[in-house]
């Protein structure tokens, strides 16, 4: 996505007007259909909270303006157009969509979770608040310095600076590959939202837009691995059935979900 510097004004905030011009931008993509589904694909990552699973499991991951969900509330609001994913923040998003629910008096299958999904590269954008970071900055001030015209930012530059990307439109049933339900609810306060641990001194560094921190993939797969996490793939999901409950089997220890057909239609 290229950006006009000589229709920014300088002399006023940046990244308001930076927002604006990307809206128009995915506006007019999604109007024109200039959004492909085909082509190389990537793994991402939802995080969400189990009491949405069901509706996903029938409609798939829908964007905002379908939905109406909003997991910030009215003063943080994302682009109503695009379904976001990550690759290292699912677990802080699943946390504040559990969090909401809970504020809510909502304890339905209300667990943390995150969704894994293959989605074609070709339709995925920067994450808007990628605007924030010190990264875009650096790079309006070479832009600036060279007297290029144009700022221009990839989604892969916004995947690998700031860890987070949106996909422009829904995301379909077929490419959601599987679910991990973070199960063990004090393992998982611990290890990602507690204010001592790695993972949280790494978010607060990217919410200062100064990078994603030291942690990596792999680090990540660690602090989650716990014999009462699961992750179960779609594919073994029943045709037409949707969870009926998720409760801990005794004898093997471990939590199991039940599925059933539904008998009547969840909101979506």
């Amino acid at each position: 996505m290229k950006y006009d510097l000589t229709q920014i004004d300088f002399k006023k905030e940046i990244t308001q007007q930076l927002k604006v011009m990307y809206i128009e931008k995915v506006e007019a993509m999604l109007k024109n259909k200039e959004v492909a589904s085909v082509g190389e694909k990537l793994i991402l990552f939802h995080g969400t909270s189990l009491h949405y699973f069901n509706d996903i499991l029938m409609y798939g991951l829908l964007r905002r303006n379908i939905t109406g969900v909003s997991n910030f509330g009215e003063k943080i609001k994302s682009n109503e157009n695009s379904v976001y994913l990550s690759k290292k923040w699912h677990y802080w998003y699943a946390y504040n969509s559990y969090n909401n629910l809970l504020n809510n008096g909502i304890k339905d299958m209300n667990i943390p979770c995150y969704i894994e999904c293959e989605v074609p590269v070709s339709s995925l954008v920067p994450d808007e608040d990628f605007f924030h970071s010190k990264y875009v900055l650096n790079k309006i001030k070479t832009c600036l310095k060279e007297d290029k015209q144009f700022l221009e930012l990839k989604y892969d530059e916004c995947l690998n600076h700031y860890g987070t990307v949106a996909h422009l439109g829904n995301i379909q049933r077929d490419d959601i590959v599987a679910i991990t339900i973070l199960a063990n609810e004090k393992l998982f306060l611990k290890n990602f939202i507690d204010y001592k641990c790695q993972y949280y001194k790494d978010l607060q560094k990217w919410g200062n837009g100064k990078g994603k921190g030291v942690l990596k993939f792999i680090d990540l797969l660690k602090l989650e691995d716990d014999k009462y996490n699961l992750t179960f793939q779609l594919k073994d999901v029943p045709a037409g059935n949707i969870i009926d409950g998720i409760k801990l089997n005794k004898e093997q220890d471990k939590y199991v979900l039940h599925f059933n057909k539904p008998k009547t239609a969840n909101n979506i």
